[in-house]
């Protein structure tokens, strides 16, 4: 009997061992999912800080505005500044200590790349958040010399002919940007830009009198870090004829810089182009006996090309340079958003 009783009593010392281990590790494990839930919830917290600082960058038109002329400069020359755009206190959802936004550049699978990043800590937990983001318009970036309704494919189709028309749209000439000679054509019929033995260059202007320019100025030297930015629309005066001839004496001429034109181009002297062409509704004409090469890029829409020696390639490194300020060239999208 006193064995039974002391089984018993060894039994239930087991039993309730067992159940106040039970007890233990349940109350442990509710304290780890508690601390698990509470570190999850300040773990997104600290995401959605970070996440608004850099949405604040491209949402808010002062921060977008300094992003904008950061990415121009790099653009341009290569080079930017590395100083980081700092939020205001009134566009942060939360104090946390860091207001900095910080910049980056990079090439990934040949597209120019923007890099956001910002940090946020709440409740101690501190989270580090990169962004990636295209930096430039599919177009300019399709690694082809030549992008027309031809070469793109049925889907991307109307919203190419969308973009062309908006170019008819907003395209000027950025007279006040740096790097950057504006050639603006509203008014006249023609254009010649003249290339000097020199190397200078003049751009001459002519209305319904074809003979005599109305108009002629200096727009730089071909071998200076200036590009020219020229605009030829259809302003109601019907197509515009620009025209690129070389001086007595000049074996090849050089000249850089953007063209956008609503009408023909002419080539009237051996040249290379390093830049950018956008012709709409128009011919590039060249005679056989002269070379026209373009390193960059043609944007085209019902364009014809009438020589047999018209070369064009792409180039990115030129197209960056000179595509800046043309409209919708800088375009950002959202290619990932993630903790590090």
């Amino acid at each position: 009997m006193h064995w039974d009783q002391g089984f018993v009593t060894i039994i239930s010392l087991i039993v309730m061992g067992i159940i106040l281990a039970f007890s233990l590790l349940l109350i442990y494990m509710i304290n780890i999912e508690y601390f698990l839930v509470n570190s999850s919830h300040d773990s997104i917290q600290t995401y959605y800080l970070a996440e608004s600082k850099i949405h604040s960058v491209l949402n808010i038109k002062c921060y977008y505005d300094q992003l904008l002329s950061t990415i121009e400069e790099y653009l341009k020359t290569g080079k930017f500044d590395t100083k980081a755009i700092e939020i205001k206190k009134e566009h942060l959802l939360k104090e946390d200590g860091n207001r900095k936004v910080e910049l980056g550049f990079d090439i990934e699978d040949d597209r120019r790349i923007l890099k956001l990043s910002s940090s946020s800590r709440y409740n101690g937990i501190q989270n580090n958040l990169v962004s990636k983001l295209y930096m430039l318009n599919d177009f300019y970036e399709m690694g082809i010399p030549i992008v027309s309704e031809n070469s793109i494919d049925r889907d991307n189709l109307e919203v190419y002919i969308g973009y062309m028309d908006m170019l008819r749209e907003e395209m000027e000439v950025p007279f006040d940007a740096k790097y950057t000679i504006g050639i603006d054509g509203s008014g006249y019929k023609k254009i010649d830009i003249i290339v000097e033995p020199n190397g200078d260059m003049f751009a001459e202007y002519f209305g319904d009198d074809i003979e005599t320019p109305r108009r002629r100025e200096y727009v730089g030297r071909n071998h200076e870090n200036d590009r020219i930015f020229l605009v030829a629309k259809d302003d109601g005066l019907g197509p515009k004829n620009v025209r690129i001839i070389t001086g007595e004496g000049v074996d090849k001429g050089v000249i850089k810089g953007t063209f956008y034109i609503e009408g023909d181009l002419w080539v009237l002297g051996d040249v290379d182009i390093e830049g950018i062409l956008i012709i709409d509704n128009g011919t590039i004409i060249v005679d056989p006996s002269i070379r026209l090469f373009c390193s960059g890029l043609m944007l085209s829409r019902d364009c014809i090309l009438e020589g047999d020696s018209i070369r064009i390639e792409y180039d990115r490194s030129v197209i960056k340079r000179c595509g800046v300020h043309i409209p919708g060239f800088i375009n950002l999208k959202m290619k990932l958003i993630k903790m590090e």
